[in-house]
């Protein structure tokens, strides 16, 4: 709030751990980079507004307030434009990434787990909307909740506007009171331009798949895979939706159909038996452009299903 707040620090390989809170960063361009964020448990481990900001190559560990509280986060981004975050690693806490107001932003390559709360939930508030942001290739497991969009604090009345969520790994859910009961959840939050494609959905606890209860404008629901081995709910649209080139499995023995690598494992790239999936998708080339490991889309003579493509 400061007129003339710092911009453009550089804070690499710190551990910032047993405080009431991990950070706290106002200004511009601020880059945090190989740091441990840890066991801060009276505010956030995180909290930023500002432009530019990175993130890349941290730990956060068990940050925030403990159960049942969860409006104090593992990191809280507030009216933060061009923010990136990447190859973080979030997990064992309340809450997971908070992302309010923010604009050309882009969440790829983390690992997000054992969370009470939501993984990553992101969205406008009453007073704008949220715009061109990125969650894409990130692999979430073990929470009630992996991505959630919605708004972030009073009733957004702006449209969420140019959401990409593409390439994500959700697997092995868990059956808690927080959360919004599927794996990926648009609530009715006023949305348009939204793509949700070539994710992967992995459930056996009951956990429900996708869900997009909105009615807004140009929403696409596009080569996703979704098994549910309890016989959950796998995908359910209200509104609008553009829904084509998905995979909705109900059961263990329709999943091993797709001749995944090792399922078993978690591993869930596609092999040469997986025919189902290998050039089986819609042309999305508009939105994405690579895979979970960032080959190139599509290898062969279209898109596959998932978030991998096949690389012969």
């Amino acid at each position: 709030w400061h007129p003339e707040v710092p911009h453009h620090l550089i804070f690499s390989r710190l551990t910032v751990e047993g405080n009431g809170a991990g950070m706290t960063l106002y200004g511009d361009d601020h880059l945090v980079h190989g740091c441990r964020i840890a066991n801060n448990n009276l505010g956030m481990g995180i909290y930023a507004m500002g432009d530019g900001l990175s993130f890349q190559y941290n730990e956060f560990e068990n940050n925030g307030l403990p159960p049942p509280d969860v409006f104090v986060h593992s990191l809280y981004f507030s009216s933060c434009n061009g923010l990136r975050f990447e190859h973080n690693v979030v997990h064992t806490a309340t809450d997971g990434v908070k992302a309010r107001r923010c604009h050309d932003s882009i969440f790829r390559y983390n690992t997000i787990h054992s969370i009470l709360n939501i993984g990553i939930h992101l969205g406008g508030d009453s007073e704008g909307d949220a715009t061109n942001n990125r969650i894409e290739s990130n692999l979430f497991y073990g929470n009630p909740s992996d991505i959630v969009i919605k708004s972030e604090s009073g009733v957004q009345v702006e449209p969420i506007d140019g959401l990409v969520i593409a390439n994500n790994i959700m697997h092995s859910g868990a059956s808690r009171s927080g959360g919004y009961g599927h794996h990926l959840a648009v609530t009715d939050v006023p949305a348009q331009n939204v793509a949700i494609v070539n994710n992967l959905v992995y459930d056996d606890t009951g956990v429900a798949g996708i869900n997009i209860g909105n009615a807004g404008d140009d929403i696409r629901c596009v080569n996703n895979v979704v098994g549910q081995l309890t016989g959950a709910t796998t995908i359910s649209l209200s509104g609008s939706v553009v829904h084509s080139n998905n995979l909705e499995l109900s059961t263990a023995e329709a999943f091993g159909e797709l001749g995944l690598a090792d399922v078993a494992d978690f591993d869930f790239s596609p092999t040469a038996a997986s025919t189902m999936l290998i050039d089986q998708g819609a042309d999305v080339s508009d939105v994405v452009t690579t895979d979970f490991e960032g080959t190139a889309r599509p290898l062969g003579a279209a898109f596959d299903i998932g978030p991998y493509e096949h690389a012969p």
